[in-house]
């Protein structure tokens, strides 16, 4: 069944992952991240050159990369106006 609120989106094929730990994104909310490793600001600013979306992952719980058949989600990336 279909709510009216649902929309139908494409998802590319690959999406570069963010590990992040204890982190839960719900639909339409705003996740605030300041990004500061060197590795996760070049893989955000390749989402901003290609279609801003990237997954969130937990890692493993021994702290290496997600395990194939992590459950995560999709975000997207915006810029919010500085306050």
């Amino acid at each position: 069944m279909k709510h009216d609120d649902e929309v139908t989106v494409e998802l590319p094929e690959t999406v570069p992952v963010f590990p992040l730990p204890n982190t839960v994104l719900f639909p339409r909310t705003v996740l605030p991240l300041h990004i500061f490793e060197p590795r996760y600001r070049l893989m955000l600013a390749d989402c901003l050159a290609a279609d801003e979306r990237f997954g969130l992952l937990p890692p493993a719980r021994d702290g290496s990369p997600p395990r194939p058949g992590t459950v995560g989600c999709i975000a997207r990336k915006t810029v919010m106006p500085a306050a």
